[in-house]
């Protein structure tokens, strides 16, 4: 498959998105500043295509599209479908972060408590690494 065909497919599914080839690591990397989201896809060196997604730099999905017993143009379609698909995972992960970042707020805000505010932050990063850890482990199989 042509690098050219896939990135003409990635910038048309995500036509805000800034998008480049790097020639170097073999791969197109497309990523939306404002909203968090970079999607790599690592070019076909032989019959698969690996899409990383992220959020935030949490990794949402990691998925492999085998491509041998694929045409051309199926191929093409089913890589617009999966960079077409939502990343809600990393929605709920961001809106229970923001959960904590107010509780450490309110805690500086209304008890005063510096240490009790830098609890609950410490709380939440050991969280988003215990789900990224997670995630990491079990993607492969599901």
């Amino acid at each position: 498959m042509k690098t050219r065909d896939i990135l003409n497919t990635v910038t048309r599914i995500l036509p805000d998105w800034h998008a480049y080839n790097d020639h170097q690591f073999g791969c197109i990397t497309a990523f939306d500043p404002q909203a968090g989201y970079e999607v790599t896809v690592n070019l076909p060196d032989s019959d698969t295509i690996r899409i990383v997604r992220t959020r935030y730099e949490l990794v949402e999905d990691n998925t492999v599209l085998d491509t041998a017993d694929m045409g051309e143009e199926r191929a093409l379609d089913e890589l617009a479908r999966l960079l077409a698909a939502p990343m809600p995972r990393t929605d709920r992960l961001m809106r229970l972060k923001d959960k904590f970042e107010k509780t450490a707020e309110w805690c500086r805000d209304t008890l005063g408590d510096e240490q009790e505010a830098k609890d609950v932050e410490d709380m939440a990063e050991h969280y988003m690494h215990v789900c990224e850890a997670c995630n990491n482990k079990y993607s492969a199989r599901h």
